[in-house]
């Protein structure tokens, strides 16, 4: 270090300068780096030769010794983790093409099945209702079971019971179809059948004109006409006789028929 009076270099322990006898903390007018020596202008702060801070007794008395600043040390502190939610999943929409197909799928699909349920629908009416409703108001059909007839046909009401008529046989003629002799006698036979919901009973209606006997003046035949009504075991028989629209007599009826079954042989 150098005397800050004259400048001279001092040792580092030295108190006064050998050359001047000036202390070495004295206060001067002139101010010179303890390190260089050179003289230093009033407001220096730092050596102008060699940057050293310049030491003055003002600088010392104001300078105050700075502590050190303490480290501290925080603690961690413990904090719950962070929920993160995880991004949204969004699915893939279907486009307006594969919309419209699915929606063409599925109307086709429903349209089919009503379909399929109306054929059915219509084949059991058909089979099983129909089969057993009334036919122009005639009663229900039957199956016959007929030895002229072969078994397992179906037919309406009113073609069963006239079947079976004249089919059907008296019990005083059972070699002798009613039909086969009837339709001999008979000229523009007609059958007719008729049924009557409130008796549930089948009536078959058989007429035609009858020969000529000679006792009519004008040349004109009676009209005969036959009844026969079924039971509810099925079973027939014969109940009126009509004669030129005049009812007959059960016991002329049966004269008729035996007369009429007796010409046919």
């Amino acid at each position: 270090m150098f005397c800050i009076e004259c400048g001279q270099q001092l040792s580092e322990d030295s108190l006064f300068c050998g050359s001047c006898g000036a202390t070495v903390t004295d206060a001067t007018s002139d101010v010179f780096c303890i390190e260089c020596g050179a003289k230093q202008p009033d407001d220096a702060e730092f050596c102008i030769e060699c940057g050293t801070k310049v030491v003055t007794e003002s600088h010392e008395q104001n300078e105050e010794p700075v502590a050190p600043k303490p480290v501290i040390t925080e603690e961690p502190v413990l904090t719950e983790p962070e929920l993160v939610e995880p991004p949204p999943v969004h699915l893939a929409t279907p486009s307006a093409a594969q919309s419209s197909s699915s929606g063409m799928v599925k109307l086709l699909a429903i349209t089919t099945i009503v379909l399929l349920v109306a054929v059915i629908g219509l084949i059991v009416y058909m089979f099983v209702i129909q089969g057993d409703s009334y036919q122009e108001g005639t009663g229900p059909a039957h199956q016959t079971h007929d030895q002229q007839m072969p078994p397992g046909i179906y037919m309406p009401a009113d073609e069963y019971h006239i079947q079976r008529v004249r089919n059907g046989h008296l019990h005083n003629h059972p070699d002798v179809a009613i039909g086969f002799a009837l339709e001999r006698y008979f000229d523009q036979i007609e059958w007719r059948h008729s049924y009557v919901p409130e008796e549930n009973l089948n009536r078959v209606f058989v007429h035609g004109y009858m020969p000529a006997d000679g006792t009519e003046p004008d040349g004109t035949r009676a009209m005969g006409q036959f009844v026969f009504q079924f039971a509810v075991d099925g079973s027939f028989r014969p109940i009126q006789f009509v004669l030129n629209g005049n009812f007959e007599d059960v016991r002329l009826m049966y004269e008729m028929l035996d007369m009429i079954m007796d010409m046919s042989r």
